[in-house]
C-alpha cells in the first residue's frame, strides 16, 4: 500500500471512532443534564409541598414519582426502584439554593450538549490535532530552552546515597572509601 491509501485508512478507521465518541457525549451528556433536572425538580415539589416524602413508606413515595414522571437511572431491579438518585438526597440539600445551583449546572450541561452536537466529527479531530500540535511544540520550546542554558538546570543528578537499613559501615561513610568495610 501507498503512503496515501495508508493514510486515508487510517482517517476512515479515526472517522468512525469519532463518530462514536460524539455519540457516547450526546449519550453521556443528556443523561447527566436530565438527572440535574429531575433532581432540581425533585426539591422544588419538595419545597413547594407537592410532594412529602416524611413520614410515608417508600412504595408510596415511588408511586408518587412515577405519577410525576420522574426517570429512573440506575439499577431498578428490585429492592432497588431506579429513584435512589432522589430517595438518598440529604435533607440538608434539600433547599432552594441546591434546587438553584442544580438548574445552572443543568443549564452548563445543556449548553455543552447543543455544542457536542453542532460540532462534526472533522472539527473534532481538526481541534484534537490542534491541542496536540500545541503540547508538542511546548515540548519542544522546553527542550530548547534547557538546551540552549548550556547548564544542568533542567537535569536532575543522582543523589548521593545515603546511608539505611541494611547498609553496613555507617561510620566513615563520607570518608573516600565510602565505609564499606565495618
Amino acid at each position: 500500500k501507498s503512503a496515501v491509501e495508508i493514510c486515508e485508512e487510517f482517517a476512515d478507521v479515526r472517522l468512525k471512532y469519532y463518530d462514536l465518541r460524539k455519540k457516547y457525549l450526546i449519550n453521556k451528556l443528556t443523561l447527566e443534564r436530565d438527572l440535574l433536572n429531575n433532581r432540581a425538580r425533585f426539591i422544588q415539589m419538595i419545597i413547594s409541598h407537592k410532594l412529602n416524602i416524611n413520614n410515608r413508606k417508600k412504595v408510596d413515595v415511588v408511586k408518587d414519582l412515577t405519577r410525576f414522571k420522574f426517570q429512573k437511572f440506575g439499577d431498578s431491579t428490585p429492592p432497588r426502584t431506579g429513584f435512589e438518585y432522589l430517595l438518598i438526597m440529604q435533607i440538608a440539600s434539600l433547599t432552594k439554593e441546591r434546587k438553584e445551583e442544580l438548574e445552572r449546572m443543568a443549564k452548563e450541561k445543556s449548553a455543552e450538549l447543543e455544542k457536542v452536537k453542532r460540532t462534526s466529527i472533522q472539527q473534532m479531530w481538526t481541534h484534537d490535532l490542534d491541542i496536540l500540535e500545541k503540547a508538542i511544540r511546548e515540548m519542544y520550546e522546553k527542550e530548547n530552552e534547557a538546551v540552549g542554558d548550556g547548564s544542568n538546570k533542567g537535569k536532575k543528578r543522582k543523589a548521593a546515597p545515603k546511608a539505611g537499613k541494611g547498609r553496613k559501615g555507617r561510620k566513615g561513610e563520607d570518608e573516600e572509601g565510602g565505609g564499606e568495610d565495618g
